[in-house]
């Protein structure tokens, strides 16, 4: 064979492989949508439960609210009054998450939970689960302003109920404990752990209790006697924490300068109280930091004024005293413009000084700003430097005069400017408004609350239904190991002869009221697989000298004793004697497929106690007769092993051409082992999706260990499936006459 013709061979082989595998997997799917499919109630239930749950919680559960309120922060100029042509150079807007830091300080949200007293937690009790959702639908009217109790539980609130505590104090160990007060024909009583009174109180009083240990003012207290709230004292601290966590902030945009604040409750009056109480303490306090610069900065002024003050007198009566020495001594022209330039440089210097010192109270030395004093600085002591030269080339008394008049009139010029500067801050400080403004007031959508998203939950929980179904169902199907097709019981060496399909018409307790279907529904698609069950049994007794077959199965409720009936009444309805025995003298139900007493049958006849004619029962099908199992005795394994159950055999034999023995199952008792030991043919039947493949190799190993070969099995209780094993479901096939 050529190297082409070897490739085109394989190729073939590689894509005959390929189309194999593709079609396995494409069966696998089929397989696993069948199982899903078979367990459809079973995944239906789950989702139907997990949708009542989730409409349930939909109806039920709180809902919440979102108050919101909207804070402008406008840009801020840095520095301090009177530095505005420096400080230009330096702007830079405020950075919105130092403003979010701040509004969400100790110090902003401390001050709203001390003026709203949240520190004090009181609300009504209400009946676990349901009893929140029946209160809040309630509409409260004049003539009934609280609903009244439902199912007689009359401590919980229905609906209506309020109270308004304007003043709540305790000791140290009531801090965080939960007080029970109740509501009483007079007022109402505060106990601990339901049982402990700690104080009565009236409505508009205050209420102290006899320890000192409770303070209480009660404003407004709407509700019916007997009504139980919970009210609790917590610690500061906590609720600020509280606060902080709940309350978000966050800039709209980037670099807008926009606060957008939310508080999410169950309550929307009390989350639009704390926001606009919150807003309004933040928009103070930034007008508090803003007036407290200029207050700083005024404080420093006139701290400066005295000294300057006098010194200016100082120098003023320096300058008098050396005109009076020297008689009136007047300054040359020259002498004058030199005066008014030094003047100018010193005013000038005084000023660079004077700011200096400010920033140094608001920077540290490495700032720009005082880099560029600096340096202004040393170009204004430069021209004074050359001035001063021109200074020493005048006399000495022009120079000496010129000395005082400059100092005079820098000193005042500085003095004048310390007055203005004060007074322009005395000013600022009082007219201070600060960098931030409220834009939108706190308001809430109670028309739309945030959550819950009810069409979202019903919608998520039918989606949870079923994984959840899908995942029981494929939980189910994997812990079930039963066998599924006959191919798993011929692996193990055992033919079978026929698949029985599952009967709709059978009773789920088929085993205490039987049907005999061969007899009331000849044509079912069960009996048709009996039919099929029956020929084979024929050829397989062929050349045996007992025409006799026991039918067992590896656990009950396999349907042995359905097979048993129904294929005794199938051979005798084709003309054969048959004799059908019910060996399960422990739990046998033979006899209700033919209504038939179970007394006076097998374990009678075995004992001696009745003869075989009165063992025999007609089945009321002609050529078929019954025994079946009697009384339960002590020793059925020991009535069957004796020499009477041989005799009976053997007797059987002689009048029957088929004798068919229903035993009990192989792996409970030891008596199919010793009824098939003295029979034809064993038959083993086995349940679709019940009996373990292991399960049916054990109790194959078990009989024949007795010495009792398995000659066939049944595969009972076949379901339609469109799994790999379709080839079994042409039993959805009728073929029935026309008649019918």
């Amino acid at each position: 064979m050529t190297d082409s013709a070897t490739d085109s061979r394989n190729g073939l082989i590689k894509q005959a492989a390929n189309k194999a595998a593709a079609f396995d997997d494409e069966i696998d799917l089929l397989e696993l949508l069948s199982g899903l499919y078979e367990q459809r109630i079973l995944i239906a239930s789950i989702t139907a439960i997990c949708l009542f749950f989730g409409v349930f919680y939909a109806l039920v559960a709180t809902p919440i609210y979102r108050a919101d309120v909207l804070i402008q922060v406008e840009e801020q100029q840095m520095g301090i009054p009177g530095l505005d042509d420096m400080s230009e150079l330096f702007a830079d807007e405020t950075s919105s998450s130092t403003e979010i830091e701040v509004f969400k300080s100790r110090r902003v949200i401390g001050t709203t939970v001390d003026d709203l007293q949240l520190t004090t937690v009181v609300k009504p009790k209400y009946f676990p689960v349901i009893g929140l959702a029946i209160a809040r639908r309630y509409e409260v009217t004049e003539e009934q302003p609280v609903r009244g109790a439902v199912l007689g539980a009359r401590s919980f609130a229905w609906g209506g109920e309020d109270i308004k505590i304007d003043a709540f104090e305790v000791s140290n160990d009531f801090v965080d404990e939960e007080l029970v007060l109740e509501t009483t024909e007079s007022g109402f009583k505060i106990l601990f752990e339901d049982t402990e009174l700690l104080s009565n109180g009236q409505v508009g009083q205050v209420n102290n209790s006899d320890d000192g240990s409770i303070s209480i003012y009660v404003r407004e207290l709407i509700a019916a006697p007997g009504t139980e709230f919970s009210l609790i004292k917590s610690r500061r601290l906590d609720q600020v924490k509280h606060l902080q966590q709940n309350i978000r902030v966050s800039e709209k945009g980037k670099k807008t300068g926009i606060l957008n604040v939310t508080l999410d409750s169950e309550d929307p009056k009390w989350a639009i109280n704390v926001l606009d109480h919150v807003s309004s303490q933040y928009v103070l306090q930034n007008v508090q930091r803003m007036s407290a610069e200029a207050e700083k900065s005024l404080k420093f002024l006139r701290s400066q004024l005295p000294d300057v003050k006098r010194e200016l007198e100082s120098t003023e009566n320096a300058l008098n005293e050396f005109r009076t020495d020297r008689r009136s001594v007047d300054i040359s022209i020259e002498t004058q413009a030199l005066l008014t330039q030094i003047v100018e440089i010193e005013n000038e210097i005084s000023a660079l000084s004077l700011k200096k010192t400010e920033l140094q109270q608001q920077f540290k030395q490495g700032h720009p700003m005082f880099s560029v004093l600096n340096s202004q600085m040393q170009q204004l002591q430069a021209k004074k430097t050359g001035l001063t030269d021109q200074v020493d080339k005048l006399p000495d008394t022009q120079q000496k005069l010129l000395q005082l008049m400059r100092d005079l009139e820098v000193k005042t010029e500085i003095y004048i400017q310390l007055q203005n500067k004060a007074q322009e801050l005395d000013v600022i400080r009082a007219g201070t408004v600060g960098n931030v403004r409220i834009l939108d007031e706190a308001a809430v959508d109670t028309k739309e609350p945030i959550k819950p998203k009810k069409s979202l939950i019903v919608a998520l929980a039918g989606v949870l239904g079923v994984f959840l179904g899908v995942v029981a169902a494929l939980i189910r199907r994997a812990l079930n190991r039963g066998v599924e097709n006959p191919e798993q019981i011929e692996n193990l060496g055992i033919p079978v002869y026929a698949t029985v399909p599952f009967s709709k018409l059978q009773p789920k307790d088929f085993e205490d009221k039987g049907i005999l279907l061969a007899d009331s529904h000849p044509e079912d698609l069960s009996v048709e697989a009996l039919r099929g069950l029956r020929t084979s049994i024929h050829f397989a007794l062929v050349g045996s000298e007992t025409k006799s077959i026991a039918i067992t199965g590896p656990s009950p409720g396999v349907g042995k004793t359905f097979v048993s009936a129904n294929l005794s009444a199938l051979a005798a309805m084709g003309g054969d004697k048959v004799c059908v025995v019910d060996a399960d003298m422990r739990r046998g139900t033979l006899h209700n497929y033919f209504h038939s007493p179970s007394e006076n049958g097998l374990s009678e006849l075995l004992s001696g106690q009745i003869p075989l004619e009165q063992a025999l029962i007609p089945s009321g099908i002609a050529n078929l007769d019954l025994i079946s199992r009697g009384k339960a005795p002590p020793n059925p394994s020991e009535l069957l092993m004796g020499q009477s159950f041989t005799q009976l055999i053997e007797e059987l034999f002689k009048r029957y051409d088929l004798v068919v023995i229903d035993t009990p199952p192989a792996l409970a008792v030891t008596d199919a082992a010793v009824v098939g030991a003295q029979l034809g043919a064993t038959l083993l039947i086995s349940r679709q999706g019940l009996n373990p493949i292991s399960e049916i190799e054990y109790a194959k190993n078990r009989l024949e260990q007795n010495g009792v070969p398995v000659k066939g099995a049944v595969l009972n209780g076949v379901k339609r499936s469109a799994s790999k094993y379709s080839n079994y479901s042409y039993y959805q096939y009728d073929y029935q006459t026309e008649e019918k």
